[in-house]
């Protein structure tokens, strides 16, 4: 059965034709729609089982009336947008539907590498993140972000259920969103300072800000627990920066020893013939850099670095400028 999950796309875009061949060819079973279904084909989509991926373009004057089609789609398996231009309300509406990848590459090829790339296994287990919500499109973007770097996502709905995980072994991050139903914020608060391994894990408090902030949640303690209370944008923002930045940067760091860089760097900062003298006393007896071992765990380190530029590009329109002054809870205390 996961086989052939794994390889069936639905395809809902303008240009279909740019992606067919390739999927096919890539060994995938391609299902084809139009971005203006038919109610008879929404319910066609609502019985099939479930996919690999949803292939769907997103057009200011798409959104409105295909609400029902993204909606439909995400309901079967991963959504991959495709756009052309990005409005406000374009961003809004994808977001309202759970959906957290989006590409401006119509390359088809390029698509067949990334659906390669998001239908693997993962190989391990970074940990994972407890996530306090019931809201169904967030929890499908918080998920596709924080799953993609290889941590897993714990979902709960009350205060209870989130100490009950938060207290276990391998957890990075404790994610509240402040709308959730019946949220007991006294209760959290009370809990989390009253347990030393729940200290020792990082909050962040979110909310929809289409909702408005009610005092309690500026009073209420917060500050004990985490410094801001995040919109979901930037709360996406700041999980895929975080978690991009956490996965790239060993392999810059292993880059960087493998090719003796502070002793190379000349060859960066000068020109050739600057950087043949500043080195040239050592040229002979540094380190070997096309040693067979340095030279293939560079080669594999670039090639992983590359795989993580894939599973971060579909994210980029997630990234905010952000400079918070405002929305403060004073400050974490302690």
């Amino acid at each position: 059965m996961r086989h052939n999950i794994m390889k069936r796309v639905l395809l809902a875009t303008t240009k279909n034709f740019m992606y067919r061949q390739a999927l096919i060819e890539g060994g995938y079973a391609v299902t084809e729609y139009s971005l203006s279904p038919s109610p008879d084909t929404l319910r066609e989509i609502e019985r099939i089982p479930s996919c690999c991926a949803s292939v769907a373009e997103v057009t200011a004057g798409s959104i409105e009336n295909n609400a029902a089609l993204y909606r439909a789609l995400r309901d079967k398996g991963p959504v991959i947008c495709y756009a052309d231009t990005m409005t406000e309300e374009m961003r809004r509406f994808i977001l309202d539907c759970g959906i957290a990848d989006l590409m401006r590459n119509y390359d088809a090829d390029h698509l067949c590498r990334f659906m390669g790339m998001i239908s693997e296994e993962q190989d391990t287990d970074a940990g994972s993140f407890v996530v306090l919500d019931d809201d169904a499109a967030v929890m499908d973007v918080v998920g596709t972000v924080i799953t993609r770097f290889n941590y897993r996502t714990e979902f709960v709905d009350t205060v209870d259920g989130l100490f009950g995980l938060a207290l276990k072994p391998g957890v990075r991050f404790m994610l509240v969103n402040l709308g959730t139903t019946a949220l007991d914020l006294n209760g959290l608060v009370r809990k989390y300072y009253s347990s030393q391994v729940a200290r020792a894990i990082p909050v962040l408090a979110y909310k929809d800000m289409r909702e408005g902030l009610f005092v309690h949640e500026l009073v209420g303690g917060l500050n004990r627990l985490t410094r801001y209370i995040l919109s979901l944008e930037e709360l996406y923002s700041l999980l895929v920066d975080i978690l991009f930045r956490k996965e790239i940067m060993p392999m810059v760091a292993s880059l960087k020893r493998l090719s003796s860089f502070d002793i190379n760097a000349c060859y960066a900062e000068e020109t050739l013939g600057k950087a043949f003298f500043s080195s040239e006393k050592n040229i002979f007896s540094g380190a070997d850099i096309f040693g067979d071992d340095t030279f293939s765990s560079m080669s594999r380190t670039v090639r992983d670095m590359n795989r993580t530029l894939l599973k971060a590009e579909s994210f980029t329109w997630l990234r905010i400028a952000m400079d918070r002054r405002d929305i403060s809870t004073a400050g974490r205390e302690g």
